[in-house]
Formats: C-alpha cells, structure tokens, sequence
C-alpha cells in the first residue's frame, strides 16, 4: 500500500447488464488518504525539490535528544522518517509531505540530510551536501533554499546551523574535527538545552 495513496480497478460492462460473452471496461481509480493536501492541524508539511539521484544518501529524522558522544546522524537521537528519504520508492520532487508518524510534541526538530553525489568519489562533496533543521511551529510558514534545493513548510521554522567553531559551547570547541565540522553535532549541541546533553569529556 502506498503511503500517500492507494489504486484500485474495477471492471464493468460495455453496454447494458454484465454478461458472460459482453465487453468490458476498466475504470481505475485512486483513493487519497485524508491527510494528503489536507493534514492535521499543526503537523510539518513539506514541499520540495529534492532529486534523490542526485544524493548517495538523503534521510530526515525527527529529533528527540543528543548523543554527544557521537557525531555525524548518530549524535542525534530519534526515528527515521520513512517519508523523506531516498529509500522510499515514492520518494520524489513532488509533494508535500505530511511528517506525521510521530504524534505532535513528541519530538523536538526534524534534521534532513543529504550528502551529494557530487564530487562524493573525490572527497569533495562537503560543500554541496544539505542540511536543515526544522522546529515545530504551528501556524508558521518558512521557506529554505541551498545551492538548487529548496523547501517550503507549514507548521514550522528552519532553524539556523551555525557554521563556525566559535559558535559552538564552549565545552565542545576542543573536540576532534569530525565533531566539530559535522554540521549535524554543531547544530544539535547549541540547539539542545544543557540539561538534555551528556558530559562530553
């Protein structure tokens, strides 16, 4: 079953009351679940251009604490989406999507990430790669732009990245590069409130 539709076939005579011998028609039809292009009250729709042939990997999470012992997609904790992701076989630059498998208020963000297939065989994908960070806003509209990707929602607000060290807390300015380059540690540490983060050292 599809998650944002289903199809169905029915079969009916030509002319006249069904018959063994008669000519038939085929009508297909689709049925659209309720909470595509009318969703629930204050859940994250997003429409997007995302192409996922163009990403080795692009996932969303719905956030819902820090891991800081960690970085890259394991320093924040939560769920997967199975909407916005490259593994979804639906999955393609139409929309919106309805970010509805968490019930509202029990996640903090949504992180979406992508990491470029250009310049990937390289090493040279860092600076293309996406990033974006979403808090739950009822009745707010935002929009998001980088290089050729752009995002609009409902229900939300993109939330700023920072990308420099010194922005980070202080505690965590001494961490190795692959913390403190990894835009998703750099965004959870100075999102997150103190009392929700581990002792790093």
């Amino acid at each position: 079953m599809s998650i944002y539709a289903t199809l169905w076939t029915l079969q009916f005579p030509k002319e006249g009351n069904p018959q063994f011998e008669c000519e038939w028609i085929k009508v297909r039809g689709q049925a659209v679940p309720a909470h595509v292009g009318s969703p629930t009250p204050g859940m994250i729709e997003i429409t997007h251009n995302f192409d996922p042939a163009q990403f080795i990997w692009l996932w969303s999470k719905y956030v819902t604490g820090l891991n800081d012992r960690y970085h890259c997609t394991n320093c924040v904790r939560g769920r997967y989406s199975k909407k916005l992701t490259r593994l979804n076989p639906e999955f393609t630059a139409r929309g919106p999507i309805v970010m509805d498998e968490l019930r509202e208020g029990s996640f903090k963000a949504i992180y979406i990430c992508g990491v470029a297939r250009t310049g990937y065989a390289r090493k040279l994908n860092y600076p293309h790669n996406v990033h974006a960070a979403i808090a739950p806003e009822p009745g707010t509209e935002d929009k998001w732009q980088f290089e050729d990707w752009r995002m609009s929602a409902r229900n939300e607000r993109f939330l700023r990245i920072p990308s420099t060290v010194e922005e980070l807390p202080v505690q965590y300015r001494t961490l190795p590069p692959e913390y403190v380059t990894c835009r998703i540690f750099r965004w959870a540490v100075t999102f997150l409130p103190p009392d929700e983060q581990t002792d790093p050292s």
